[in-house]
């Protein structure tokens, strides 16, 4: 999945870096679990937390990963889990996190996090219609911060990404 440059997947995903710890890919640790489509107060964790872009417009950018014609609560899951790292950065002990994540900065007044649900073809229509719901029920603008979807659609027999696109968000929610 790394990548300092534009052409990884087919360039459909560039400039892409896991976080790490002690060179080893960290699933992000989250006080809440969202596996069942809604928060849970008990562990639960990002599948691939990246940071993603080059220079100043380097982003978060919060993976949920689904095995092949599996869909269940993916989009549910990457929103919580996006907006559970919204709160964790914006804590008393967020520029602690933002560093853990390798950035050397302050947590910038406004924050753009990414939520990448990765999923096979065939489940396109039904992650349109959970997408579709979640924005009518949800902000994805939370002050001066916001939170991006996307969907990486791979192709279930190579698991590599054949699509990578961000989602429209209707006016009523930007």
């Amino acid at each position: 999945m790394e990548s300092g440059k534009k052409s990884k997947f087919q360039g459909k995903v560039g400039f892409i870096q896991p976080i790490k710890v002690a060179r080893c890919p960290l699933q992000f640790p989250l006080p809440v679990s969202a596996s069942k489509g809604y928060p849970e107060l008990k562990f639960g964790h990002i599948d691939i937390l990246a940071r993603r872009g080059y220079g100043r417009n380097v982003k978060l950018s919060v993976w949920e990963l689904k095995s092949p014609r599996k869909l269940n609560h993916a989009v549910e899951q990457a929103y919580i889990y996006a907006l559970t790292l919204r709160h964790i950065l914006k804590s008393q002990h967020g520029k602690e996190w933002y560093k853990l994540c390798g950035f050397s900065s302050n947590v910038p007044a406004k924050l753009h996090i990414e939520a990448v649900v990765a999923i096979t073809k065939d489940k396109e229509k039904a992650f349109q219609k959970q997408y579709a719901h979640l924005v009518a029920e949800n902000p994805l603008q939370i002050g001066g911060d916001r939170i991006g979807f996307f969907v990486a659609l791979y192709d279930k027999t190579t698991y590599k990404i054949k699509s990578f696109e961000q989602m429209k968000v209707t006016a009523a929610h930007e």
